[in-house]
């Protein structure tokens, strides 16, 4: 679980201490403050030995077409585009492992090693001797440090097969069970089968037929069923004669079938939400997050998500109000910018409801 991180000169945050994180933890705060942001910040060491790492985001906004101009690609991810500077992540895990991941931008890089090819990709280059003049392109140098053990470092780099990764030295990476899941993208019909089939292999897919049941109760059945080559999630509902694809199904129902599998699948994980409230009914919020935080705990899957929502924020608080256990594992995170410095404040389960019972401002 991440208790705390600290991110400096990262896109819109030039300092941002985050002093403490809960196994639930929702982040509010005004439009273009950062809680996107923070979110995919968060993410980045998760996926850190990934060519993607710092595109990811991109494509969860929605924007799957960018410059490969490397100031244009790489600028947006230092403080006021500032590509001089170094910009940091920093996140503590279980209170014990710090890791911190540096990155600084040479605008005179020359590469010197090529990738693997991708039918062979391993997480690390070879080296390989240049017949022909070197060209200087822009790069990401990368320092990954856990606790006070040595850097590991990697450079990012653009060509004509897109973005490569090479690794210098051995790299040691234990990788963490987590999922993110965008707020403007589309979840995969592909990821969602997958995560459904470990959980039928196992018989613990009717836990997610309960939890669909909340939005619609005659849902009797979930299964996967290949159209092509591509496996699509169906739904069949009593009194239907044909099964029916999930994403046919209504916003509400392919929402809470993405999060509901993502948490059963991410034991001892973390799950990121960008606006978790979208899609679903305000009248099912309170039932629904009631479900989902209690699969959580069960399977110690940590949730961080956004919102925006006032509704949802007090369902999800009367949510966790009637369990002891859950509403002592949430947190309310609220950002906030004054004088262009992003800060945040915190809200207990407790003190969330003395500032909701007087109707305060706290979105």
């Amino acid at each position: 679980m991440i208790t705390k991180c600290s991110i400096s000169r990262y896109r819109c945050f030039k300092d941002l201490n985050i002093e403490k994180l809960a196994p639930i933890t929702l982040i509010g705060g005004k439009n273009n403050v950062g809680k996107s942001t923070l979110l995919e910040a968060l993410l980045i060491p998760f996926i850190r030995i990934h060519p993607y790492l710092f595109l990811q985001h991109l494509l969860g906004r929605g924007l799957s077409v960018i410059s490969t101009d490397h100031e244009t690609m790489w600028a947006p991810l230092f403080y006021n585009f500032d590509l001089n500077g170094i910009f940091s992540i920093q996140i503590t895990i279980d209170k014990n492992s710090t890791e911190t991941l540096s990155v600084d931008y040479d605008p005179n890089y020359v590469p010197e090693k090529v990738s693997t090819p991708d039918n062979q990709q391993s997480s690390n280059s070879f080296d390989i001797r240049q017949n022909y003049t070197a060209i200087s392109t822009g790069a990401l140098h990368i320092k990954y440090t856990v606790n006070d053990t040595a850097p590991q470092e990697s450079t990012l780099t653009t060509g004509i097969n897109g973005v490569h990764s090479f690794f210098h030295g051995n790299i040691s990476f234990v990788g963490r069970p987590h999922v993110f899941l965008p707020s403007r993208l589309p979840i995969s019909s592909a990821d969602d089968s997958s995560r459904f089939g470990q959980l039928d292999k196992a018989n613990k897919e009717k836990q997610i037929i309960e939890i669909l049941q909340i939005i619609e109760p005659k849902i009797s059945d979930l299964s996967a069923i290949n159209i092509g080559n591509i496996p699509v999630l169906h739904i069949r509902r009593d009194g239907d004669s044909n099964k029916l694809p999930v994403n046919l199904s209504g916003d509400g129902i392919a929402k809470l079938t993405s999060l509901a599998l993502a948490v059963a699948n991410c034991e001892n994980g973390v799950v990121f939400i960008d606006e978790v409230e979208n899609g679903i009914h305000y009248s099912k919020q309170e039932a629904i997050w009631n479900a989902i935080t209690s699969l959580a705990a069960k399977v110690n899957c940590q949730i961080i998500a956004t919102t925006h929502s006032y509704e949802f924020l007090s369902n999800a608080h009367r949510a966790n109000a009637n369990t002891n256990s859950l509403s002592d594992r949430f947190l309310y995170v609220r950002l906030d910018r004054k004088d262009n410095v992003i800060s945040p404040k915190y809200f207990s389960h407790a003190d969330l409801d003395v500032a909701l019972e007087a109707n305060w401002e706290v979105r």
